[in-house]
Protein backbone atom coordinates (compact mmCIF):
# COMPACT_ATOMS: atom_id res chain seq x y z
CA UNK A 1 0.00 0.00 0.00
CA UNK A 2 1.19 3.52 -0.68
CA UNK A 3 0.01 4.84 2.64
CA UNK A 4 -2.73 6.93 0.99
CA UNK A 5 -5.30 5.76 3.57
CA UNK A 6 -3.30 7.68 6.18
CA UNK A 7 -2.99 10.64 3.80
CA UNK A 8 -6.77 10.91 3.45
CA UNK A 9 -7.13 11.12 7.22
CA UNK A 10 -5.21 14.42 7.22
CA UNK A 11 -7.14 16.09 4.39
CA UNK A 12 -9.67 18.86 5.12
CA UNK A 13 -13.19 18.53 3.76
CA UNK A 14 -13.14 21.90 1.98
CA UNK A 15 -12.26 21.13 -1.70
CA UNK A 16 -9.98 24.15 -2.23
CA UNK A 17 -8.05 23.66 0.99
CA UNK A 18 -7.91 19.92 0.31
CA UNK A 19 -5.86 20.35 -2.89
CA UNK A 20 -3.28 22.62 -1.26
CA UNK A 21 -2.80 20.28 1.68
CA UNK A 22 -2.83 17.18 -0.54
CA UNK A 23 0.14 18.35 -2.60
CA UNK A 24 2.25 19.04 0.50
CA UNK A 25 1.36 15.76 2.22
CA UNK A 26 2.03 13.64 -0.86
CA UNK A 27 5.52 15.11 -1.25
CA UNK A 28 6.30 13.95 2.28
CA UNK A 29 4.54 10.62 1.75
CA UNK A 30 6.55 9.62 -1.31
CA UNK A 31 9.84 10.40 0.46
CA UNK A 32 8.79 8.34 3.50
CA UNK A 33 7.82 5.42 1.27
CA UNK A 34 11.14 5.49 -0.53
CA UNK A 35 13.08 5.61 2.74
CA UNK A 36 11.12 2.57 3.92
CA UNK A 37 12.40 0.64 0.90
CA UNK A 38 9.59 1.15 -1.63
CA UNK A 39 11.90 1.70 -4.60
CA UNK A 40 8.92 1.58 -6.97
CA UNK A 41 7.06 4.37 -5.18
CA UNK A 42 5.63 6.60 -7.90
CA UNK A 43 3.52 9.69 -8.42
CA UNK A 44 1.37 7.55 -10.70
CA UNK A 45 0.06 5.80 -7.58
CA UNK A 46 -1.40 9.09 -6.41
CA UNK A 47 -2.91 9.91 -9.79
CA UNK A 48 -4.89 6.68 -9.62
CA UNK A 49 -6.00 7.25 -6.03
CA UNK A 50 -6.66 11.01 -6.19
CA UNK A 51 -8.27 11.76 -9.59
CA UNK A 52 -8.64 15.44 -8.64
CA UNK A 53 -4.89 15.84 -9.19
CA UNK A 54 -5.14 15.26 -12.95
CA UNK A 55 -5.60 18.92 -13.93
CA UNK A 56 -3.36 20.39 -11.22
CA UNK A 57 -0.11 20.99 -13.11
CA UNK A 58 1.74 22.87 -10.35
CA UNK A 59 0.97 20.22 -7.73
CA UNK A 60 1.89 17.37 -10.07
CA UNK A 61 5.18 18.94 -11.15
CA UNK A 62 6.08 19.67 -7.54
CA UNK A 63 5.33 16.08 -6.61
CA UNK A 64 7.28 14.71 -9.56
CA UNK A 65 10.23 16.96 -8.73
CA UNK A 66 10.28 15.56 -5.19
CA UNK A 67 10.15 11.99 -6.51
CA UNK A 68 13.08 12.65 -8.84
CA UNK A 69 15.10 14.37 -6.11
CA UNK A 70 14.52 11.49 -3.69
CA UNK A 71 15.38 8.81 -6.23
CA UNK A 72 18.55 10.44 -7.55
CA UNK A 73 20.31 10.57 -4.17
CA UNK A 74 23.11 8.19 -4.95
CA UNK A 75 20.87 5.36 -6.18
CA UNK A 76 22.13 4.52 -9.68
CA UNK A 77 19.96 1.38 -9.75
CA UNK A 78 16.72 3.35 -9.35
CA UNK A 79 15.08 4.48 -12.58
CA UNK A 80 12.07 6.57 -13.49
CA UNK A 81 9.51 5.63 -16.14
CA UNK A 82 9.54 8.99 -17.89
CA UNK A 83 7.52 7.73 -20.85
CA UNK A 84 4.73 6.55 -18.55
CA UNK A 85 4.50 10.00 -16.96
CA UNK A 86 4.46 11.65 -20.36
CA UNK A 87 1.70 9.32 -21.53
CA UNK A 88 -0.43 10.01 -18.44
CA UNK A 89 0.26 13.76 -18.54
CA UNK A 90 0.69 14.62 -22.25
CA UNK A 91 0.24 18.37 -21.69
CA UNK A 92 3.35 18.31 -19.46
CA UNK A 93 5.43 15.95 -21.62
CA UNK A 94 8.15 18.44 -22.59
CA UNK A 95 8.44 19.78 -19.05
CA UNK A 96 8.70 16.24 -17.67
CA UNK A 97 11.48 15.42 -20.13
CA UNK A 98 13.43 18.54 -19.13
CA UNK A 99 13.03 17.65 -15.45
CA UNK A 100 14.20 14.09 -16.10
CA UNK A 101 17.35 15.39 -17.83
CA UNK A 102 18.00 17.82 -14.99
CA UNK A 103 17.75 15.07 -12.38
CA UNK A 104 19.85 12.58 -14.32
CA UNK A 105 17.10 10.19 -15.42
CA UNK A 106 17.56 11.04 -19.08
CA UNK A 107 20.76 11.75 -20.94
CA UNK A 108 21.47 15.42 -21.72
CA UNK A 109 22.32 16.62 -25.22
CA UNK A 110 25.96 17.73 -25.45
CA UNK A 111 27.35 18.98 -28.74
CA UNK A 112 30.14 16.76 -30.05
CA UNK A 113 29.13 13.74 -27.98
CA UNK A 114 26.52 11.07 -28.63
CA UNK A 115 25.27 7.74 -27.29
CA UNK A 116 25.19 9.00 -23.70
CA UNK A 117 24.37 6.22 -21.23
CA UNK A 118 24.13 6.69 -17.46
CA UNK A 119 26.69 4.46 -15.72
CA UNK A 120 27.10 5.86 -12.20
CA UNK A 121 25.98 8.51 -9.74
CA UNK A 122 27.80 10.14 -6.86
CA UNK A 123 27.06 12.78 -4.29
CA UNK A 124 27.74 15.69 -6.63
CA UNK A 125 27.14 14.39 -10.16
CA UNK A 126 25.87 11.78 -12.58
CA UNK A 127 28.34 10.03 -14.88
CA UNK A 128 27.52 9.01 -18.44
CA UNK A 129 29.52 7.02 -20.94
CA UNK A 130 29.57 8.73 -24.34
CA UNK A 131 31.13 8.70 -27.79
CA UNK A 132 33.42 11.59 -28.67
CA UNK A 133 32.42 12.43 -32.25
CA UNK A 134 35.62 14.35 -32.98
CA UNK A 135 38.07 11.57 -32.12
CA UNK A 136 35.84 8.50 -32.34
CA UNK A 137 36.67 7.46 -28.79
CA UNK A 138 34.64 6.48 -25.72
CA UNK A 139 34.72 8.95 -22.84
CA UNK A 140 33.00 9.57 -19.51
CA UNK A 141 31.03 12.75 -18.90
CA UNK A 142 30.25 13.89 -15.37
CA UNK A 143 27.24 16.21 -15.11
CA UNK A 144 26.48 18.15 -11.95
CA UNK A 145 23.33 17.14 -10.10
CA UNK A 146 20.55 19.66 -9.72
CA UNK A 147 21.00 21.82 -6.63
CA UNK A 148 24.73 21.22 -6.21
CA UNK A 149 27.39 23.96 -6.09
CA UNK A 150 28.71 24.87 -9.54
CA UNK A 151 31.85 26.33 -7.96
CA UNK A 152 32.61 23.09 -6.11
CA UNK A 153 31.93 21.03 -9.24
CA UNK A 154 34.23 23.19 -11.38
CA UNK A 155 36.86 22.97 -8.66
CA UNK A 156 36.88 19.16 -8.88
CA UNK A 157 37.49 19.35 -12.65
CA UNK A 158 40.25 21.93 -12.16
CA UNK A 159 42.01 19.81 -9.53
CA UNK A 160 41.91 16.66 -11.67
CA UNK A 161 43.08 18.55 -14.76
CA UNK A 162 46.13 19.75 -12.85
CA UNK A 163 47.14 16.31 -11.55
CA UNK A 164 48.71 14.61 -14.60
CA UNK A 165 49.32 11.09 -13.28
CA UNK A 166 48.69 7.64 -14.85
CA UNK A 167 46.34 6.71 -11.98
CA UNK A 168 44.27 9.91 -12.02
CA UNK A 169 41.72 10.30 -14.85
CA UNK A 170 42.71 13.07 -17.29
CA UNK A 171 40.18 15.79 -18.06
CA UNK A 172 39.54 16.31 -21.79
CA UNK A 173 37.06 19.20 -21.77
CA UNK A 174 34.39 21.02 -19.79
CA UNK A 175 31.27 22.97 -20.59
CA UNK A 176 27.76 23.98 -19.57
CA UNK A 177 24.44 22.34 -20.45
CA UNK A 178 21.46 24.25 -21.82
CA UNK A 179 19.88 24.16 -18.35
CA UNK A 180 22.96 25.83 -16.82
CA UNK A 181 24.58 22.84 -15.15
CA UNK A 182 28.31 22.33 -15.71
CA UNK A 183 29.89 19.11 -16.96
CA UNK A 184 33.36 17.82 -17.68
CA UNK A 185 34.67 15.10 -19.97
CA UNK A 186 37.26 12.59 -18.77
CA UNK A 187 38.79 9.21 -19.49
CA UNK A 188 36.33 6.30 -19.46
CA UNK A 189 37.44 3.24 -17.45
CA UNK A 190 35.93 -0.11 -18.38
CA UNK A 191 36.09 -2.19 -15.22
CA UNK A 192 34.89 -2.40 -11.62
CA UNK A 193 35.43 -0.48 -8.44
CA UNK A 194 37.78 -1.92 -5.85
CA UNK A 195 34.75 -2.29 -3.58
CA UNK A 196 33.04 -4.53 -6.13
CA UNK A 197 36.17 -6.66 -6.46
CA UNK A 198 36.54 -6.98 -2.69
CA UNK A 199 32.85 -7.84 -2.27
CA UNK A 200 33.13 -10.59 -4.90
CA UNK A 201 36.26 -11.93 -3.22
CA UNK A 202 34.54 -11.96 0.19
CA UNK A 203 31.51 -13.83 -1.16
CA UNK A 204 33.72 -16.55 -2.64
CA UNK A 205 35.99 -17.10 0.40
CA UNK A 206 33.80 -19.58 2.29
CA UNK A 207 35.14 -23.13 2.09
CA UNK A 208 38.36 -22.21 0.25
CA UNK A 209 41.84 -23.33 1.34
CA UNK A 210 44.59 -20.94 2.45
CA UNK A 211 46.40 -21.53 -0.83
CA UNK A 212 43.25 -20.68 -2.77
CA UNK A 213 42.64 -17.57 -0.66
CA UNK A 214 46.16 -16.32 -1.38
CA UNK A 215 45.38 -16.29 -5.10
CA UNK A 216 44.92 -12.74 -6.27
CA UNK A 217 46.56 -11.11 -3.25
CA UNK A 218 49.39 -9.89 -5.45
CA UNK A 219 46.87 -8.14 -7.69
CA UNK A 220 45.30 -6.41 -4.69
CA UNK A 221 48.70 -5.28 -3.45
CA UNK A 222 49.45 -3.90 -6.91
CA UNK A 223 46.18 -1.97 -6.88
CA UNK A 224 47.00 -0.59 -3.44
CA UNK A 225 50.48 0.42 -4.54
CA UNK A 226 49.16 2.27 -7.59
CA UNK A 227 46.56 4.00 -5.45
CA UNK A 228 49.29 5.11 -3.01
CA UNK A 229 51.42 6.42 -5.87
CA UNK A 230 48.52 8.55 -7.12
CA UNK A 231 47.72 9.87 -3.65
CA UNK A 232 51.41 10.55 -3.00
CA UNK A 233 51.68 12.50 -6.23
CA UNK A 234 48.57 14.52 -5.34
CA UNK A 235 50.10 15.34 -1.95
CA UNK A 236 53.29 16.50 -3.65
CA UNK A 237 51.14 18.93 -5.64
CA UNK A 238 49.39 20.20 -2.53
CA UNK A 239 46.13 18.25 -2.94
CA UNK A 240 44.54 15.96 -0.33
CA UNK A 241 41.78 13.68 -1.68
CA UNK A 242 39.91 13.27 1.66
CA UNK A 243 37.56 10.56 0.35
CA UNK A 244 39.78 7.55 -0.36
CA UNK A 245 37.75 4.34 -0.14
CA UNK A 246 37.32 1.19 -2.27
CA UNK A 247 34.20 2.59 -3.96
CA UNK A 248 36.26 5.51 -5.31
CA UNK A 249 39.00 3.35 -6.85
CA UNK A 250 38.36 2.03 -10.36
CA UNK A 251 40.21 -1.03 -11.64
CA UNK A 252 40.13 -1.42 -15.41
CA UNK A 253 39.85 -4.61 -17.43
CA UNK A 254 43.63 -4.67 -17.94
CA UNK A 255 44.56 -3.81 -14.36
CA UNK A 256 44.79 -0.04 -14.74
CA UNK A 257 44.00 1.77 -11.49
CA UNK A 258 42.26 5.15 -11.33
CA UNK A 259 41.58 7.23 -8.23
CA UNK A 260 38.18 8.83 -8.83
CA UNK A 261 35.88 11.46 -7.29
CA UNK A 262 38.00 14.42 -6.22
CA UNK A 263 35.01 16.57 -5.23
CA UNK A 264 36.01 16.70 -1.54
CA UNK A 265 39.69 17.33 -2.22
CA UNK A 266 41.46 20.08 -0.31
CA UNK A 267 44.37 22.12 -1.63
CA UNK A 268 47.33 22.92 0.62
CA UNK A 269 50.93 24.01 0.12
CA UNK A 270 52.85 21.50 -2.04
CA UNK A 271 54.68 18.87 0.04
CA UNK A 272 58.49 18.92 -0.28
CA UNK A 273 59.60 15.27 0.00
CA UNK A 274 62.77 14.33 1.82
CA UNK A 275 65.65 12.74 -0.10
CA UNK A 276 65.27 9.01 -0.69
CA UNK A 277 68.08 8.18 1.75
CA UNK A 278 65.99 9.63 4.59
Amino acid sequence: ESGSADVKAFLPKDPEARLDVLGEILQVDIEVRFRKGERNASCIDYLDQFPELTGESDILLGLLSREMAVKQRGHVDVDLDVELYQARLPALASTIHAMAVKHGFRSPEIKGYNRLIKIAAGGMGVIFSARDASFGRDVAIKVMKEGMSSAAFDREAHIMANLPHPCIPPIHAKGTLADGRPYFVMKLIHGKTLKERLDQRSQSEEGRTIAELSTGQGDLLGIFENMCQAVGYAHSQGVIHRDIKPANIMVGSFGEVQVMHWGLAKTIEPVKFLPESN
